[in-house]
């Protein structure tokens, strides 16, 4: 794992990535209730009739991850995420929430497809049960850190510093996934059979 730079650098962008995401995302459904002031019944159409098209957006990644890769599509998602908590900032009605939630979905689409994919393109096949084990534990670590400090920020500065916050760690761990797959970095490793993969990651 040590010697495995690309998985290393892999598992630093989705620590940041995951720190951002938990900076915010506790406290969606409570800002709706406490901020917003909808009832229960509203947060409930919202969920319903948005993750409809999160159902739709899921089918058609599939379909983009097999034609242009998943290093392509994770950088193309991990770019698009971070503008979600941004339009939560200006959001006032049911209305502006479901947009945003919908517009989280399609982007959101793209990373969670191709996330697996991901990850098997950097673990050697020998060893992929111990790489997947550590690139959880890692995305765990990340999830434990970010509430207490997020739920600070939620109570001292308001909701917005949660969200600005989540987008700067969240588009700070695209960038950098964008930086160093352009350049190269986040290739497969030259075990037996790994040519193919690093063509495809190359894409």
């Amino acid at each position: 794992l040590r010697t495995n730079r690309p998985f290393l650098l892999f598992c630093v962008i989705n620590f940041v990535w995951t720190l951002g995401i938990n900076i915010s995302g506790p406290f969606f459904t409570v800002h709706m209730v406490e901020g917003l002031g909808f009832t229960a019944d509203t947060i409930a159409y919202l969920a319903t009739v948005t993750t409809l098209f999160n159902v739709v957006a899921l089918r058609y990644a599939g379909t983009l991850v097999d034609r242009h890769g998943a290093p392509k599509m994770t950088a193309i998602a991990m770019l698009l995420v971070p503008m979600m908590p941004l339009l939560w900032v200006f959001a006032r009605t049911p209305l502006h929430i479901g947009v945003a939630k919908v517009y989280g979905f399609i982007a959101w689409a793209g990373f969670h497809v191709a996330a697996l994919p991901m990850l098997l393109l950097l673990a050697p096949p020998r060893f992929r049960s111990q790489y997947m084990a550590a690139f959880n534990t890692v995305n765990g670590v990340a999830g434990v850190l970010a509430p207490l400090p997020a739920a600070w920020l939620y109570a001292n500065w308001g909701f917005t510093s949660n969200l600005l916050i989540s987008a700067g760690g969240r588009m700070a761990a695209g960038l950098l996934f964008v930086f160093l797959w352009r350049r190269g970095v986040l290739l497969p490793g030259q075990e037996p059979g790994a040519e193919p993969e690093r063509e495809l990651a190359r894409a």
